[in-house]
């Protein structure tokens, strides 16, 4: 992950002003666990872009794991004004919910995404990620074998990404 960081870093130096590289920074800040420079780097983005849902995502993930989880909570359903049904924002929502005890209504998150996955395509990841905030690892391992199943590009982010921590100590973890 250091060195997606660094390409990162030189890829903004090189175009400080697009957004996307700019919001692929503080996501590559969010799995180096610099929570603080992830959340600044998706203000700077948001500055320049109100409208960037990327950048919300970016940032309610920052704040769910410093802790400021109602300021996690406002970021992504930000981001789910700006794109609806967006399955990285329902489950950073669903996440958050379950981080900050509210567990009604990361279960009620969590069945809108299920729900969508009969309409259209979620990531199985993003439902994995609702139940890894619940503390519920058998549901976590068996939507990430379904994420497997369905060859997800998110899984090669798995190792870092903070939302599953929790899962790490489960000896299936490793499998």
């Amino acid at each position: 992950i250091r060195e997606a960081l660094a390409e990162s870093k030189q890829a903004v130096e090189l175009n400080p002003f697009d957004p996307s590289i700019n919001s692929c920074l503080a996501w590559h800040h969010l799995y180096s666990r610099e929570y603080g420079q992830a959340a600044d780097q998706s203000l700077k983005v948001l500055t320049a872009d109100p409208s960037s849902w990327w950048a919300r995502v970016n940032l309610g993930c920052a704040y769910a794991q410093l802790g400021r989880y109602a300021d996690g909570v406002q970021e992504f359903k930000k981001s789910l004004v700006l794109w609806p049904g967006n399955g990285l924002s329902l489950a950073g929502l669903g996440h958050t919910y379950a981080l900050e005890g509210r567990i009604t209504e990361a279960k009620a998150t969590l069945d809108t995404l299920i729900a969508a996955t009969h309409t259209g395509y979620i990531a199985a990841y993003d439902v994995a990620t609702v139940y890894a905030g619940l503390n519920d690892a058998d549901q976590a391992f068996a939507w990430l074998e379904k994420a497997f199943n369905e060859r997800s590009a998110f899984l090669v982010h798995l190792k870092w990404d903070p939302k599953f921590a929790s899962l790490h100590s489960d000896p299936r973890f490793n499998q």
